[in-house]
């Protein structure tokens, strides 16, 4: 497990690990957006975030991705935190299901 991780105790008694919170920013969305470059490392290739949208949105990841609302990007039920994993280097791309919102996004450490 890597060292960045600080430890709490599960409802079963466990050690659970909970990420640090790195930097964070805010995507408008409504046809596509773009973020910038993800570039915090969970480990040399990934990058994990945690991803809240203010209305039901879908999400990609690429060096130059685009977002379809078809099914075959992630959807974000909106007002719904979801932690993700992405191949580092990557953007993000966000489209809105019906209305248009922002993506708040959090690098996890």
């Amino acid at each position: 497990m890597p060292n960045n991780l600080a430890l709490t105790e599960s409802a079963n008694g466990d050690d659970m690990p909970v990420p640090q919170l790195g930097t964070s920013f805010v995507v408008a969305y409504d046809a596509s957006a773009l973020s910038s470059i993800l570039s915090t490392y969970v480990d040399s290739t990934h990058i994990a975030v945690r991803i809240t949208t203010t209305t039901d949105a879908f999400v990609t990841s690429a060096a130059a991705p685009t977002a379809l609302d078809d099914g075959t990007c992630h959807f974000l039920p909106a007002g719904l935190p979801q932690d993700l994993v992405f191949p580092a280097n990557h953007k993000l791309a966000f489209i809105k299901l019906s209305a248009a919102g922002n993506a708040y996004v959090t690098v996890l450490k």
